[in-house]
């Protein structure tokens, strides 16, 4: 087996932000590839990618367009069939209105848990 899952994801999220005039729409699509390693198969190599992009533009808040890439890149350990942890590195990119200052990148030592239950 190539991949223990692939999974994509779009969302379509309303943000109500404080001084903002009005609601902001956001758009984000995840794709993220798991394959596990054939010598210990409760592990996996992770890569995934989740694009986020403003729908409108609100006064005093969000403007359309590119508002943040998350890029991921780690190993998964399967713990339990229903819970699993991600260990690894994001690549955050993020788009700010300030002047000067057009975009801003994070890079972050990531763990996140997940659990079906």
């Amino acid at each position: 087996m190539l991949f223990r899952s692939l999974f994509t994801r779009f969302m379509l999220e309303e943000r109500v932000i404080n001084r903002a005039d009005g609601t902001a729409l956001r758009a984000r699509s995840l794709t993220r590839v798991d394959v596990p390693l054939p010598q210990a198969p409760e592990w996996a190599f992770v890569l995934y990618n989740e694009i986020l992009v403003n729908v409108n533009s609100v006064r005093n808040g969000p403007q359309e367009g590119f508002d943040e890439n998350r890029f991921v890149v780690g190993m998964n350990r399967q713990v339990t069939e229903q819970i699993s942890v991600d260990f690894g590195y994001q690549m955050q990119v993020q788009n700010r209105a300030n002047p000067g200052l057009v975009k801003q990148m994070n890079h972050i030592l990531l763990v996140q848990f997940f659990s079906g239950l």
